[in-house]
């Protein structure tokens, strides 16, 4: 059944005042947002009908209305309007980006810490994935007795690394002798077929440096892992306990939001460049109460990663959406220039 126009700015006016106080809302108090337009007669009918549709609920300890899903989905869906950035908030995510170092995993972290205290929610990030990549070369470089650092370089330019210790000494002919060897063996492979097989087949081919430098060859396999499905960046999760919605439910969800296996296939599901997902749509229990926004940032044509905020169902979505679309796009400027100059 269609809402009619009247249905829709109930509607509306409930979800906005829900987001603003966490509080049930009951006629009187819609009454003042129609004036003197609609009584309040007719409002405690129009909430009665949009119960029965689904879109509000009744919590039992109150006899004020609060949206259901189905009801902010609809709201965010056909309803909302956004509220667009000032110059000041432009301007002051412009010049955090502008100072920062164009380091992706640095970069994400402060901007989770900035998106954590601006929404109240737990910020979640992923770092940049490379699409249809090669790789372009390794680096190691020694940084102590027996540790070295990988450097794992794409055609992308996406950048990863990883202190990698050694098991037994090794000269810095046999380092040389070993990346050359490598840099033979991957250049210009797919990324995404630097699997476990073929780091074993890597292996058994590397002759007498197989045993010594095992430990690179799993490092290998792990940076490119990342670099096709991306590592995940939390912060801000203490502002979940901040929602008395959210408390029954903390555990639960904090221990879903350390579950790098179940949350990562979440963050990159979405198709499209922002996501608004709500708890009853994810079919999980610990999820069951929580609103996200996620919206994909882009490093030129072939990386992307996602960022954005995990909270209770009555996120204030009309301000936040725009917020993080435009940092998103902020800080995919400054990464693409990053890796431009490193091409």
């Amino acid at each position: 059944m269609e809402l009619d126009q009247r249905k829709q700015k109930v509607l509306a006016a409930i979800v906005e005042s829900y987001i603003a106080t966490g509080e049930p809302v009951g006629s009187k108090t819609l009454a003042e947002c129609f004036g003197m337009s609609v009584s309040s007669a007719t409002l405690r009918n129009e909430m009665a009908a949009l119960s029965e549709m689904g879109y509000l609920e009744q919590p039992h300890t109150s006899a004020g209305r609060v949206p259901s899903h189905l009801g902010f989905r609809f709201y965010i869906d056909k309803l909302m309007n956004k509220k667009p950035l000032t110059e000041d908030e432009k301007q002051s995510i412009d010049t955090l980006f502008r100072d920062a170092e164009p380091n992706p995993s640095a970069i994400l972290e402060e901007a989770g810490q900035i998106l954590a205290e601006k929404t109240n929610c737990a910020a979640i990030s992923t770092t940049p994935i490379s699409q249809g990549g090669v790789t372009a070369r390794i680096e190691l470089v020694v940084t102590g007795r027996r540790l070295y650092l990988l450097l794992f370089i794409t055609s992308a330019g996406v950048i990863k690394n990883k202190l990698v210790r050694m098991e037994f000494e090794v000269t810095p002919e046999q380092v040389a002798r070993f990346v050359y060897l490598i840099n033979e063996r991957l250049n210009k492979v797919p990324i995404e077929e630097i699997t476990p097989a073929f780091i074993q087949t890597l292996a058994a081919n590397s002759g007498e440096f197989a045993l010594s430098f095992s430990p690179v060859l799993f490092a290998i396999y792990e940076l490119a892992k990342e670099v096709t499905t991306g590592q995940i960046i939390v912060e801000g999760q203490n502002n979940l306990l901040l929602h008395q919605e959210l408390l029954s439910a903390a555990s639960g969800l904090l221990g879903f939001l350390s579950r790098e296996e179940e949350l990562l296939p979440l963050l990159s599901s979405g198709n499209s460049s922002l996501s608004v997902l709500l708890g009853s749509e994810l079919k999980k229990n610990e999820l069951s109460d929580i609103g996200m926004i996620l919206t994909r940032y882009n490093i030129g044509e072939n990386i992307s990663g996602t960022i954005g905020v995990i909270g209770p169902a009555r996120i204030d979505y009309a301000k936040i959406i725009p917020y993080i679309e435009y940092l998103a796009l902020s800080m995919g400027r400054l990464l693409t220039d990053a890796f431009d100059e490193n091409k």
